[in-house]
């Protein structure tokens, strides 16, 4: 079996200034997944404390 020289593999180009934006948007989601993980921890307790009080 002969392996050829070259080989045609489609290799898609991107812009730099695309992949900024895409870092950006991805840290900024990073970013308020994080502050939704943070206020969630804080509402659990207190959402399981007035179900436990008959209170909901």
């Amino acid at each position: 079996m002969r392996i050829p020289d070259t080989c045609n593999i489609y290799c898609p180009s991107f812009n730099l200034s695309t992949l900024g934006k895409i870092t950006a948007s991805r840290n900024e989601l990073q970013r308020l997944q994080r502050e939704v993980e943070t206020e969630l921890a804080s509402f659990t307790p207190a959402l399981l404390a007035k179900a436990f009080r008959g209170e909901l």
